[in-house]
């Protein structure tokens, strides 16, 4: 089976917070935790675009900026689904907390 190779360097360059020197002109490294990860260059422009841009209530407006706003987050709904390919009858939630008492109850229950 032939493996992927990665090229560091141009991975490291998504990551503005990476070009950070420390301890001595040392390069930073640093793991992802369960509190908080580092962001490429393209989520924090995407951020910054939806708070000066688009701000708005996703599905509870008529005006301009909810519906665009409600069209990047449908958007990135599929892309999502497209990115990840999940096997019919799949069931994407809120996050692990919310699964764990209003889904995953609901199966045990069962």
């Amino acid at each position: 089976m032939p493996t992927a190779t990665i090229d560091i360097d141009r991975v490291r360059a998504e990551f503005p917070a990476l070009k950070v020197r420390v301890r001595g002109d040392r390069p930073l490294v640093y793991l992802d935790n369960a509190a908080s990860t580092q962001k490429p260059q393209c989520v924090i422009d995407t951020v910054t675009r939806f708070y000066t841009e688009r701000y708005s209530n996703v599905h509870r407006g008529v005006h301009q900026l909810s519906e665009l706003a409600t069209a990047d987050f449908e958007g990135m709904k599929h892309f999502y689904k497209d990115f990840t390919s999940p096997p019919a009858g799949a069931v994407t939630t809120h996050n692990s907390t919310w699964t764990h008492w209003n889904g995953w109850e609901g199966v045990v229950a069962e």
